[in-house]
């Protein structure tokens, strides 16, 4: 049986320094995959290569295992294979300067290109595109938290793919109307759907509602391809209490981490990130997360695949991280955290997950599937 695992994100890595030993072996070839740069000559691995090398080097010698790049997302290379773990998927192929050479139009081409080589693909697809396609739709996800009761902050939608100067207008109408009559405050945010890493996130006054800097950033948002623009009251307690992020393994609870990320360092190439555990998962001198608040989220985060599509071997996705915010603009004594996103392939922080290894938890979970089919 041949197996592939498409990597090459180049983020999201663990120094050199914190390998754990079964990782202390990799070749340059693999390392040299996806790496990402901290200085001349300094480099992390990334977390997708890491745990393509524990499946290379675990899974029974019966099944060959290759690690594939950017470069071989062909159908034909593809169809050589029984089985496709994309670590490196669409989203991120739509953001790969070495693949758009910057240019958002060629970007979305590129994104459609992998989708459609994925549905064209004869062996099995792991995680599944209608669970990528959905979990990127986030208007979709969030009205349907919302339906089976999992707390979301109000968000308001604007199709940037039919932008123009006429609903635009209706937009800052909507926006001023929003946060003078309902959400009470001077201050929203706005992001684009289908991103990460905070990139289009930016903080407004209401005061610049019809500024050239909004309407400039409305049509750069646009220009780059985005489907949908999310304006949200802004959370003041969100840059004081930890964003828990649930991490989620074939649909199990694994480990959970929260961050705060400094206001100043959003949309930059390093975010400063301070990190805090769950109680029960920590050492003494940690910040740690109340036990009360994680068996809270974790009956919200159960909910949520509930509503996630399975694939047609009814399995649970792969993985999923499921992250809360806080807190609710309400009025209730006690602070109400709501879901702020989930996410399919997420950042796993390896570095700063001193409890669990996860490029080892979800690198077991890849074999166990090989082994099923």
């Amino acid at each position: 049986m041949n197996i592939a695992i498409v990597v090459g994100s180049n983020t999201d890595s663990i120094s050199i320094d914190s390998f754990p030993e079964w990782l202390e072996d990799i070749p340059d070839k693999y390392f040299n995959l996806s790496k990402e740069k901290y200085g001349p000559g300094d480099y992390g691995l990334a977390s997708d290569c890491g745990v393509a090398y524990y499946v290379k080097k675990h899974a029974p010698k019966k099944y060959k295992i290759d690690l594939l790049s950017y470069k071989d997302i062909q159908l034909k290379k593809f169809n050589e294979y029984d089985m496709v773990f994309g670590m490196y998927e669409p989203y991120y192929y739509f953001t790969d300067k070495r693949v758009n050479k910057g240019d958002p139009k060629k970007a979305l081409q590129h994104f459609q290109k992998y989708c459609s080589i994925i549905q064209q693909y004869k062996g099995i697809y792991d995680q599944p595109l209608p669970l990528m396609k959905y979990i990127l739709n986030k208007k979709r996800y969030l009205m349907d938290c919302k339906k089976i009761g999992i707390p979301i902050n109000d968000t308001l939608f604007y199709n940037l793919r039919t932008s123009n100067q006429k609903n635009m207008k209706g937009l800052i109408e909507k926006i001023q109307k929003k946060c003078e009559t309902e959400w009470l405050t001077s201050t929203f945010i706005t992001k684009p759907e289908m991103v990460g890493f905070s990139k289009g996130f930016q903080k407004w006054k209401v005061s610049e509602l019809g500024s050239k800097k909004f309407k400039d950033y409305i049509q750069e948002m646009k220009k780059s391809t985005y489907p949908k623009l999310l304006i949200q009251y802004f959370v003041p307690d969100f840059e004081i209490f930890n964003e828990v992020r649930l991490y989620w393994i074939n649909g199990k609870y694994s480990h959970a981490i929260g961050t705060i990320i400094q206001p100043d360092s959003l949309n930059s190439d390093w975010e400063k990130i301070s990190f805090s555990y769950p109680e029960n998962e920590s050492d003494e001198g940690d910040h740690v997360l109340d036990m009360k608040l994680m068996r809270q989220l974790k009956k919200y985060g159960k909910k949520v695949f509930d509503i996630l599509p399975k694939d047609k071997h009814n399995e649970y996705p792969l993985i999923v991280r499921t992250d809360f915010g806080c807190c609710l603009n309400n009025k209730n004594l006690c602070r109400d955290y709501f879901l702020n996103e989930i996410e399919y392939m997420p950042n796993l922080f390896p570095d700063y997950n001193p409890y669990k290894d996860p490029l080892e938890a979800i690198g077991k979970e890849m074999i166990r599937r090989i082994k099923n089919q």
